[in-house]
C-alpha cells in the first residue's frame, strides 16, 4: 500500500535562551529570504535536538499512536507533520 504519511529524517531544534531564540529566528527568516546565508545546520550555542532523524510512514488505513515519557517530543513531532512548526534538514 502506499503510505498517506511520509516522514524521513527529520529533525527539530529548540533553544533554551529566550533571546539567542529570537536572534536565530531573525537570522533563519532572514536565510530564507538569502540562500548565501546559513546552510550549516550544526547546533548553535543554547540549543538542543527535541527530534533528530525521525523517519516512519503510515499506509492507507493504518493507526499510529505516540508514547513516551513527558518531554520527549510527542507534541512536536504531530506540531511538525501537521506544519504548525517548521523543522530543520539535520
Amino acid at each position: 500500500m502506499a503510505a498517506v504519511l511520509s516522514v524521513h529524517d527529520l529533525s527539530k531544534a529548540y533553544c533554551t535562551d529566550i533571546g539567542r531564540s529570537l536572534r536565530y529566528g531573525l537570522a533563519d527568516i532572514a536565510s530564507d529570504y538569502n540562500p548565501s546565508r546559513r546552510k550549516d545546520v550544526s547546533l548553535r550555542p543554547g540549543e538542543f535536538w527535541a527530534l533528530s532523524d525521525i523517519s516512519f510512514d503510515v499506509a492507507a488505513g493504518e493507526a499510529v499512536g505516540l508514547l513516551g515519557a513527558n518531554g520527549s517530543g510527542k507534541s512536536t513531532l504531530l506540531r511538525v507533520v501537521h506544519g504548525l512548526t517548521r523543522s530543520e534538514e539535520h
